[in-house]
């Protein structure tokens, strides 16, 4: 029981330019109680990805527009952890997926029995989710140019000395969202949905009142969260 309940949370992305795979492809999964989004084309299928992130992303090779290669690296770029799987209809594609660096995590041929897929997109996103939480178990502290966090107590170091200084929950997750954009500015609503989840609301002047409590227990170091001017914040590159 535990584990349907599991599957009916797990999101899929179909991208196939064939209505009669985007077809077998989501009747196979939603009956596995997965929630299953279909995309024709590499353009739909990226937008699809930006507005809602899937649990897993099961790519056709050759797709009109944009092939299956650049969608795999764009979204790639937009996120490196979720577990993308090639759809192949022919060994020379496989080939070219097992030699290309551009973050796929497995391919699965068109003629495989159903339960050779479901298989292989699970075992994706059980890897995935083995990798996220060791990485989590590592990461004890967060570095953040002079400053430090002790993910654990919360409390602050500045040049490897505790400051007294300790986050909240809120902010750690703030921090987190920063360090995990990379560089890259994240809207207010994108760093509301990091602490609340997609949907969430949480007005600009709240965001504001917790990044300068922040910047404040950094020290030297808040100087680093960047104000975007009416786009949100990122972290100095």
């Amino acid at each position: 029981m535990n584990g349907h309940m599991k599957k009916e949370m797990t999101e899929l992305l179909v991208v196939d330019d064939e209505k009669a795979c985007r077809d077998i492809y989501r009747r196979l999964f939603s009956g596995e109680g997965f929630a299953v989004r279909t995309a024709r084309d590499g353009a739909e299928a990226l937008r699809l990805f930006r507005e809602r992130r899937p649990d897993a992303v099961l790519l056709d090779v050759e797709l009109p527009v944009a092939n299956g290669f650049s969608v795999c690296a764009e979204m790639r770029r937009t996120d490196p952890a979720v577990p993308i799987l090639f759809l192949t209809a022919m060994e020379s594609e496989a080939k070219q997926v097992r030699g290309l660096g551009i973050g796929a995590d497995d391919y699965v041929f068109k003629t495989a029995p159903d339960q050779v897929v479901v298989a292989r997109v699970n075992a994706a996103i059980a890897r995935r989710a083995a990798i996220a939480r060791a990485a989590a178990a590592d990461c004890r502290t967060i570095a953040l140019g002079r400053a430090s966090i002790d993910v654990s107590t919360l409390l602050v170091s500045l040049d490897g000395r505790e400051t007294g200084c300790r986050l909240t929950k809120t902010e750690l997750d703030i921090v987190r969202a920063l360090v995990d954009a990379g560089g890259a500015t994240l809207t207010r609503d994108e760093i509301a949905a990091a602490l609340h989840g997609d949907g969430a609301f949480m007005g600009s002047a709240c965001i504001r009142s917790h990044v300068a409590h922040l910047r404040r227990k950094l020290g030297p170091s808040g100087a680093l969260i960047i104000n975007e001017h009416d786009l949100g914040y990122r972290l100095a590159r």
